[in-house]
């Protein structure tokens, strides 16, 4: 990664050539590595140069944040000197240490974790005071600031983070002096990411969908009513083009009978076995369509639907200028802060997001459930933002009788079937029931009223179709 310069934290000031260019960092008691931690390596090695990371276990054992501890690190750097810094701990620039100085302290004032803090060391220091330094490093005047407290005065040498989870979402577009600060380590630069459109080649209006059986949770041997309003959809309400069907054999049945004439192409199209040689596995189709939609839109370009995707109302000329769109998922999985829903999306050909997120399945294993789709489409937006848009109106998903909007604050979304607006998304996606309500035949669809109903009938008639309502 290429990092910015800036000099007012990369040091120009630099520390007293006494001490050592070693950084020590020590990590206690068995818990995850999370975002705060890796923003404060990081701090380490790019305030400080650090060249490598070198893992080694310490025999004197005492809890957590105590005196005890804080002895073995002074001990630590009696012998090797260098810089320590503790957990949750972001070095902010570099202090000027006085030569005569063999010690320099900046602690947290608020934590009753004594190793929460930055130390610059000499080697062979003063021992006999090591007992005083241990009881007067609270007190040391140059202090670890808050987050909080670095927005008002960025002149603190270290930020001190609490122990709540920090994502790279918390600081990708805020407009502060910390959220600056957390982008600069992570993505080599301080100003907000930002997609840049293509103005010159537009995603094509073309739309992919995928025809691998036992993906169809509601397929029974012939191609359904619902799969058949998608499609619909797709050319008289989303303003596609054309529309291509990938599988292996080609759907059959009345309603893809009547789907002839229209500007729908079956694309035989083998399904995935493996990818970077590692076996997907005969029944992991469902793996095999989320590599295959993000290869054909890489190669074609187009919009990728799932065939429970009704769009409600046209896609805009604008987003089309954005090299690739996607939108979050609504339910929370584990720790992740979000994940993002790949029913629907929208790519410009040879997108590079695309490029670096098909790159991750060199490390493919078939054992986490949304792993490389879910999770990881979230994850590769996680680290290069500046790549794809999100836009969360591009489709609300709809289960059993709530929809959720993900563009809502959290506590605002889940809303009633009947009470929910669609003409704020571009699509709705009913991920449960399959079929939806109404959509199981032409009968059912009759005879239903509510949202669903309003969507397949005006599917129905803006594809020319208004005799089949009777």
């Amino acid at each position: 990664m290429l990092q910015e310069d800036w000099p007012e934290v990369e040091g120009t000031q630099g520390v007293t050539a006494q001490v050592p260019h070693t950084v020590h960092y020590v990590w206690c008691g068995s818990k995850q590595l999370r975002f705060q931690h890796y923003l404060g390596l990081l701090s380490a090695e790019l305030t400080h140069s650090m060249p490598t990371l070198v893992l080694s276990n310490l025999t004197d054992r005492h809890p957590c944040g105590s005196r005890g501890l804080l002895g073995t690190i002074l001990d630590l750097l009696w012998i090797d000197g260098g810089v320590y810094i503790g957990e949750n701990i972001i070095l902010t620039r570099r202090p000027q240490v006085e030569d005569n100085l063999s010690l320099w302290f900046a602690f947290s004032n608020t934590s009753s974790d004594l190793t929460r803090g930055v130390i610059y060391s000499t080697r062979g220091f003063d021992e006999g005071r090591k007992q005083g330094y241990t009881k007067d490093i609270k007190s040391s005047k140059p202090s670890c600031v808050s987050k909080e407290s670095y927005n008002i005065n960025r002149n603190a040498k270290c930020i001190v983070l609490s122990d709540d989870n920090l994502y790279p979402r918390d600081i990708m577009y805020a407009e502060t002096p910390f959220a600056e600060m957390a982008r600069w380590l992570f993505y080599g630069k301080r100003a907000v990411p930002r997609v840049q459109r293509n103005k010159g080649e537009h995603t094509p209006r073309i739309a992919h969908f995928i025809w691998f059986e036992s993906v169809e949770d509601f397929y029974r041997g012939d191609f359904s009513f619902a799969y058949f309003l998608s499609i619909l959809s797709a050319l008289y309400v989303g303003g596609f083009h054309s529309v291509y069907v990938h599988g292996v054999t080609s759907p059959e049945g009345y309603w893809w009978e009547e789907l002839q004439g229209e500007n729908v192409t079956f694309v035989p199209t083998q399904q995935p076995e493996t990818v970077f040689q590692h076996p997907i596995g005969y029944a992991s189709r469902t793996q095999a369509s989320n590599l295959l939609r993000l290869v054909l839109l890489y190669k074609y370009g187009g919009v990728y639907q799932d065939n429970d995707v009704y769009w409600v109302r046209r896609v805009p000329d604008s987003l089309l200028t954005y090299p690739f769109v996607a939108s979050l998922d609504w339910p929370r999985r584990g720790e992740w802060p979000d994940t993002i829903n790949n029913g629907v999306l929208m790519a410009q050909r040879h997108s590079h997001y695309i490029h670096l997120n098909l790159a991750t399945y060199v490390n493919y294993v078939d054992t986490v459930p949304g792993r490389f789709s879910l999770k990881g489409t979230y994850r590769s937006y996680e680290l290069h933002p500046d790549t794809m848009l999100l836009d969360n109106r591009l489709q609300v998903i709809c289960y059993l009788s709530k929809c959720h909007p993900t563009w809502k604050p959290v506590h605002q979304r889940q809303i009633a079937l009947d009470e929910f607006n669609r003409r704020g998304c571009l699509s709705v996606h009913v991920t449960s029931p399959k079929p939806a309500a109404g959509f199981e035949n032409l009968k059912a669809l009759r005879g239903s009223t509510g949202m669903y109903a309003k969507i397949g009938r005006k599917i129905l008639w803006k594809s020319g179709r208004a005799d089949m309502l009777g």
